[in-house]
Protein backbone atom coordinates (compact mmCIF):
# COMPACT_ATOMS: atom_id res chain seq x y z
CA UNK A 1 0.00 0.00 0.00
CA UNK A 2 1.21 3.41 -0.66
CA UNK A 3 2.18 5.93 1.74
CA UNK A 4 -0.73 8.40 2.51
CA UNK A 5 -1.27 11.65 3.86
CA UNK A 6 -4.16 13.53 5.18
CA UNK A 7 -5.45 16.20 3.85
CA UNK A 8 -7.80 18.67 4.59
CA UNK A 9 -9.79 20.34 1.81
CA UNK A 10 -10.41 24.10 2.81
CA UNK A 11 -10.99 26.19 -0.11
CA UNK A 12 -14.42 28.01 -1.36
CA UNK A 13 -16.51 25.09 -3.14
CA UNK A 14 -19.08 23.07 -1.12
CA UNK A 15 -16.43 19.89 -2.76
CA UNK A 16 -13.07 19.60 -4.94
CA UNK A 17 -11.80 16.27 -7.03
CA UNK A 18 -7.91 16.63 -6.68
CA UNK A 19 -6.60 18.52 -9.43
CA UNK A 20 -3.20 16.27 -10.18
CA UNK A 21 -5.29 13.50 -10.71
CA UNK A 22 -5.10 11.16 -7.34
CA UNK A 23 -8.92 10.59 -7.54
CA UNK A 24 -9.53 11.94 -3.82
CA UNK A 25 -12.51 13.72 -3.62
CA UNK A 26 -13.12 16.29 -0.24
CA UNK A 27 -16.60 17.96 0.83
CA UNK A 28 -15.83 21.27 2.53
CA UNK A 29 -13.55 20.66 5.55
CA UNK A 30 -13.06 17.15 5.16
CA UNK A 31 -10.02 15.13 5.81
CA UNK A 32 -8.88 12.14 3.15
CA UNK A 33 -6.03 10.53 2.98
CA UNK A 34 -3.88 11.40 -0.18
CA UNK A 35 -0.75 9.54 -1.91
CA UNK A 36 2.66 11.15 -0.56
CA UNK A 37 3.36 11.90 -4.58
CA UNK A 38 0.29 14.64 -4.97
CA UNK A 39 0.96 15.84 -1.46
CA UNK A 40 3.73 18.72 -2.39
CA UNK A 41 1.37 19.80 -5.47
CA UNK A 42 -2.15 20.21 -3.27
CA UNK A 43 0.28 21.95 -0.26
CA UNK A 44 1.07 24.65 -2.94
CA UNK A 45 -2.33 25.59 -2.91
CA UNK A 46 -2.63 27.06 0.74
CA UNK A 47 -5.93 28.47 0.67
CA UNK A 48 -7.54 25.34 -0.59
CA UNK A 49 -5.33 22.31 1.18
CA UNK A 50 -3.56 21.89 4.24
CA UNK A 51 -1.76 19.18 6.13
CA UNK A 52 -4.08 17.78 8.47
CA UNK A 53 -1.25 15.57 10.30
CA UNK A 54 -0.60 16.47 14.27
CA UNK A 55 2.16 18.96 14.70
CA UNK A 56 4.43 15.95 15.91
CA UNK A 57 3.75 14.23 12.97
CA UNK A 58 4.61 17.54 10.44
CA UNK A 59 7.65 18.71 12.49
CA UNK A 60 9.02 14.43 12.55
CA UNK A 61 8.51 13.91 8.29
CA UNK A 62 8.18 17.94 6.91
CA UNK A 63 6.43 18.35 3.60
CA UNK A 64 6.43 21.29 2.14
CA UNK A 65 4.71 22.87 -1.19
CA UNK A 66 6.14 21.81 -4.19
CA UNK A 67 8.08 24.66 -5.65
CA UNK A 68 9.16 24.79 -9.54
CA UNK A 69 12.21 24.63 -10.22
CA UNK A 70 12.55 26.34 -13.22
CA UNK A 71 10.95 29.83 -12.24
CA UNK A 72 7.35 30.24 -14.39
CA UNK A 73 7.08 32.55 -17.10
CA UNK A 74 5.39 35.53 -17.22
CA UNK A 75 2.68 34.68 -19.16
CA UNK A 76 1.84 37.93 -19.88
CA UNK A 77 5.21 39.05 -21.20
CA UNK A 78 5.58 36.31 -23.68
CA UNK A 79 4.88 36.94 -27.04
CA UNK A 80 2.17 36.25 -29.52
CA UNK A 81 2.69 33.46 -32.13
CA UNK A 82 2.30 35.19 -34.97
CA UNK A 83 2.60 34.47 -39.09
CA UNK A 84 4.25 37.17 -40.37
CA UNK A 85 3.51 36.12 -44.03
CA UNK A 86 0.55 37.45 -43.97
CA UNK A 87 1.00 40.59 -42.83
CA UNK A 88 1.71 44.01 -45.32
CA UNK A 89 3.49 46.53 -44.40
CA UNK A 90 1.41 48.43 -42.46
CA UNK A 91 0.64 45.52 -40.42
CA UNK A 92 3.84 44.53 -40.25
CA UNK A 93 5.29 48.26 -39.19
CA UNK A 94 2.48 48.16 -36.18
CA UNK A 95 3.18 44.75 -35.02
CA UNK A 96 6.91 46.31 -34.61
CA UNK A 97 5.90 49.39 -32.62
CA UNK A 98 3.03 47.29 -30.66
CA UNK A 99 5.41 44.29 -29.64
CA UNK A 100 8.96 46.05 -29.72
CA UNK A 101 8.41 49.57 -29.70
CA UNK A 102 10.93 50.21 -32.41
CA UNK A 103 10.02 51.59 -36.02
CA UNK A 104 10.90 49.77 -39.17
CA UNK A 105 12.01 52.22 -42.02
CA UNK A 106 9.88 53.24 -44.46
CA UNK A 107 12.20 52.32 -47.31
CA UNK A 108 12.32 48.68 -46.54
CA UNK A 109 10.49 45.87 -48.47
CA UNK A 110 8.20 43.59 -46.84
CA UNK A 111 10.31 41.08 -46.69
CA UNK A 112 13.09 43.28 -44.97
CA UNK A 113 10.84 43.89 -42.63
CA UNK A 114 9.75 40.25 -41.97
CA UNK A 115 13.64 39.15 -41.50
CA UNK A 116 14.18 42.16 -39.40
CA UNK A 117 11.21 40.75 -36.68
CA UNK A 118 12.07 37.55 -37.21
CA UNK A 119 15.51 38.17 -35.93
CA UNK A 120 13.81 40.38 -33.05
CA UNK A 121 11.09 37.83 -31.86
CA UNK A 122 14.38 34.92 -31.95
CA UNK A 123 16.58 37.81 -30.16
CA UNK A 124 13.66 38.19 -27.77
CA UNK A 125 12.79 34.45 -27.03
CA UNK A 126 16.57 33.43 -26.16
CA UNK A 127 16.51 35.95 -23.02
CA UNK A 128 13.04 34.89 -21.55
Amino acid sequence: MKHTVPIRYIGKKPSEVCPFGSGVEWMNGEIQPVPIEFVPQLLAHETCFEDARSATAQKKQPIGPYVPKVPRRDIDKELPVVNLMYMNKDALRSYANREFRSELPEHFTEQQMRDTLRVRIMTEAEFR
